[in-house]
């Protein structure tokens, strides 16, 4: 599966099963008769993968990144490591080290920060 710096972690969103590492998704067949496809990334680590419509967000140490069919379509970078992410199928909220929380609404092919006023 690649580098083993980082255990291995499952992800399932309707009929789609994945499992990633640090620097590779791996999407599992949904027929016995089809490969995994494999997609490496080795821009940073990978924390946490979703689904996002057509598109993969990618929740990477440093980074959010939206990866749609054809290449990567928006991303944010943040000061400190992320901690820990959360999606609810629009809207992704992620905290990083040092407890900062931020909010991004997944709009298309683009990444929306959310600003509370």
């Amino acid at each position: 599966m690649g580098p083993g710096w980082r255990d291995v972690s499952v992800g399932i969103s309707g009929e789609i099963a994945y499992v990633w590492a640090a620097r590779s998704i791996i999407v599992l067949p949904s027929r016995k008769d089809t490969d995994p496809k494999v997609i490496p990334f080795d821009k940073e680590d990978l924390i946490v993968v979703f689904v996002a419509g057509p598109s993969w967000l990618l929740v990477c140490e440093t980074s959010i990144r939206l990866i749609g069919p054809d290449g990567e379509t928006d991303q944010a970078h943040f000061r400190e490591v992320v901690e820990e992410a959360s999606f609810d199928g629009h809207n992704v909220i992620v905290r990083d080290v040092d407890s900062a929380e931020y909010r991004f609404e997944v709009s298309g092919t683009n990444l929306v920060e959310i600003i509370d006023s």
